[in-house]
């Protein structure tokens, strides 16, 4: 099998491009394939997402933001929260913590 999980049909939400109906592929807990279509053949598993939002290599979308301090104070301390939190799977790669790292500095 090419992917361990294919994610068919959803409409993923995509950073600075808004929403695109898609397939994803994933393999050993990263997304390695975003295709207008995959063939349910080539996945160990399959879950529909018609209808559903998805999130590619998002692991919580909820946290808050310039609630009780400034903007730019809590836009740093939650990049660099999530950059360096213990679990494997919400890790950024070490390029994106860099970059992260680089933006939360500007203020």
């Amino acid at each position: 099998m090419k992917y361990d999980l294919l994610i068919k049909g959803g409409t993923a939400v995509m950073p600075f491009h808004g929403t695109v109906q898609c397939d994803i592929g994933v393999r050993d807990e990263k997304t390695v394939a975003i295709a207008d279509e995959i063939a349910t053949s080539e996945a160990s598993q399959v879950v529909d997402a018609r209808g559903k939002y998805v999130f590619p290599g998002a692991v919580d979308s909820h946290f808050h933001v310039d609630i009780y301090r400034p903007h730019s104070d809590d836009a740093e301390s939650e990049s660099r929260s999530w950059i360096w939190k213990k679990s494997s799977r919400s890790q950024p790669s070490s390029a994106n913590r860099r970059r992260i790292t680089r933006l939360s500095r500007v203020s």
